[in-house]
């Protein structure tokens, strides 16, 4: 599993490989079971699974509900990576 966090790199990878052969998971962090199968879904699928971990602090009621949403980043790298991204 690689870890990006540029999206020039992001980019220059995704065009190597082709469109056609990604599959996508989007999150807001915090995976869980439905994540996990979802992942191993893309994976039998394509060659290339992005997993993304996007916490957008505007999209929540406040910034105290951001502040307060759960950031299990290293959990969610872990499960991410068994269900192979």
């Amino acid at each position: 599993m690689e870890i990006i966090n540029d999206i020039h790199v992001l980019r220059e990878k995704l065009g190597r490989i082709g469109r056609n052969s990604i599959g996508l998971v989007h999150t807001k962090g915090t995976l869980h079971e439905g994540h996990r199968l979802l992942i191993q879904r893309a994976r039998k699928e394509n060659l290339l699974v992005v997993v993304t971990n996007i916490l957008i602090p505007r999209e929540f009621a406040s910034l105290e509900a951001y502040e307060l949403y759960p950031k299990c980043t290293k959990e969610d790298l872990a499960l991410a990576s068994y269900a192979g991204a």
